[in-house]
């Protein structure tokens, strides 16, 4: 219950002053997070109000009242430890490109992100790049550690680069909705175990062409799979898949020119792994040349199909 709740609703009022403080907060979190602060000097009720505010929006570029390092250090050292624990049901961080690069700002917004981790948030997005398309993916990345919270169901994560630790979810027991816009995935994301997802949409995503990246799902309901560059991935059985949309582009890099010498059939690569002869148990493909782009060498991109989407 916000400070002193019971003696501010006894007040009473008219307008917006008339309602309980339960759905002024629910209110206040609609809001960017520096004008639900500014509340506080509305009236003796409002002070406190903004600190239990249901939802968090950062918003850090040029031009916005968090428009430097230095402003955002600031405001996030004392936003943080006056919210306490209030919960919160929507955290919303989006940082410009640029102000990504600076060191403080990638601080801040980690530690905003595992302040709603820790506070039973149930929709995570963040968005590091705010142009569409964004062109430097690579350079936007977050802590390698995992993200824990067992309240989070749905993560939207936009323009960031993602590696092993951080895509090991295990300790999101509850996610059912995982969406992946403009990301990149490390060289070293081989295996992710998504056993609670039910929704996963990957799209314009950079995915490792040095390893294929596994991806077990077993819940899932919805796929979508759309213009996505590097190896495509190998989903695990999918039983209870119902609806998927997939759309494999030129930039697909695991394609195959080599022929079995018996039949001179085109080289069967469903058994290949890897985009080198380390892990392949093939003995019709070689894998150290199959998931080449465009290695056919006749303009073919006949990309090796995903796998469980027909198990």
């Amino acid at each position: 219950m916000p400070h002193g709740e019971e003696e501010m609703e006894a007040a009473g009022g008219e307008g917006i002053d008339a309602l309980p403080n339960a759905i002024l907060v629910h209110i206040l979190g609609f809001l960017p997070a520096e004008e639900a602060v500014r509340t506080c000097v509305l009236a003796r009720r409002w002070r406190h109000l903004w600190k239990h505010a249901t939802s968090l929006h950062v918003l850090v570029d040029d031009g916005e009242f968090l428009g430097t390092a230095a402003k955002l250090q600031k405001f996030v050292n004392h936003l943080l430890p006056l919210r306490k624990r209030a919960s919160l049901d929507m955290c919303d961080l989006s940082v410009g490109s640029r102000k990504w690069h600076n060191e403080t700002v990638r601080r801040r917004v980690n530690d905003c992100l595992r302040h709603a981790a820790s506070r039973r948030v149930r929709f995570l997005r963040l968005r590091i790049c705010l142009m569409d398309p964004c062109w430097d993916i690579e350079e936007h990345e977050l802590e390698n550690l995992p993200l824990v919270s067992r309240h989070l169901t749905r993560l939207e994560l936009h323009g960031v680069v993602l590696r092993q630790g951080f895509l090991d979810l295990p300790g999101c027991s509850a996610l059912e909705h995982l969406v992946l816009d403009q990301c990149a995935l490390g060289a070293r994301a081989k295996m992710t175990s998504f056993k609670s997802l039910k929704h996963l949409s990957m799209t314009r995503c950079i995915i490792s062409t040095q390893l294929r990246t596994r991806i077990l799902a077993p819940n899932l309901v919805s796929l979508r799979f759309e213009k996505n560059h590097g190896i495509t991935p190998m989903l695990d059985s999918m039983p209870l898949l119902v609806d998927a949309y997939v759309n494999v582009i030129l930039t697909c890099a695991d394609t195959c020119k080599l022929q079995r010498a018996d039949d001179e059939e085109d080289c069967d690569c469903d058994s290949c792994d890897c985009s080198d002869s380390t892990g392949g148990d093939s003995d019709d493909c070689d894998c150290d040349s199959c998931d080449g782009f465009d290695n056919m060498g006749d303009g073919n991109n006949n990309c090796v199909l995903l796998k469980g989407t027909g198990t």
